[in-house]
């Protein structure tokens, strides 16, 4: 399959799942607030010229004549880990299109090296690993204090692992400093 195609496919399976999580009410927006779009333009002063996003979610309060929140979401389908540049040119492309109403959220099918999961970690940029099937077995938990430890403690190492192997959920994510997990 080419890169091209690929792309398109994971950033579609990204908008699906991006748009469960909101109807859900997993991610911190008001989903009654909430538009979602697939390669909006927005423009860049810098480049005098628009810059295509993969996702972006515009959240919109009652009677507004702007959004009040922009997410802008990257996405990568990579077999290595993501390197901290990859992380860099996303935060440049961010400040490029908006103040300080904008969050960065980043969509990844594989872990981030240490350096590129700290600099996340340090711009408040929202990070959600999304498993590759083969590594997730599906396994049952009785109890729910038990899943909250599992959760709490495996996020991190889903996000940094790229051979972690999910003993349940399918998607991880550091949002707001906060580690959690879910199911597509």
């Amino acid at each position: 399959m080419n890169t091209t195609k690929k792309g398109s496919e994971f950033e579609s399976r990204a908008m699906d799942l991006l748009s469960k999580l909101i109807k859900r009410q997993e991610l911190p927006i008001n989903s009654k607030y909430a538009k979602i779009y697939y390669k909006k333009a927005y423009f860049s002063i810098d480049r005098n010229q628009n810059i295509i996003i993969d996702i972006s979610i515009e959240v919109w309060l009652p009677n507004a004549l702007n959004y009040s929140l922009l997410l802008v979401v990257e996405c990568k389908d990579y077999s290595k880990p993501i390197e901290v540049s990859e992380l860099e040119e996303f935060v440049s492309k961010i400040n490029q299109i908006a103040g300080q109403n904008v969050k960065g959220v980043f969509i990844t099918t594989n872990s981030l090296q240490s350096s590129a999961f700290n600099y996340a970690k340090s711009r408040g940029i929202w990070i959600i690993r999304v498993m590759p099937n083969d590594q997730v077995k599906h396994m049952l938990y009785q109890r729910e204090n038990e899943y909250k430890n599992y959760e709490l403690i495996e996020a991190e190492k889903s996000l940094t692992n790229q051979n972690y192997i999910s003993d349940y959920d399918d998607i991880f994510y550091i949002i707001e400093g906060e580690l959690g997990s879910s199911v597509s």
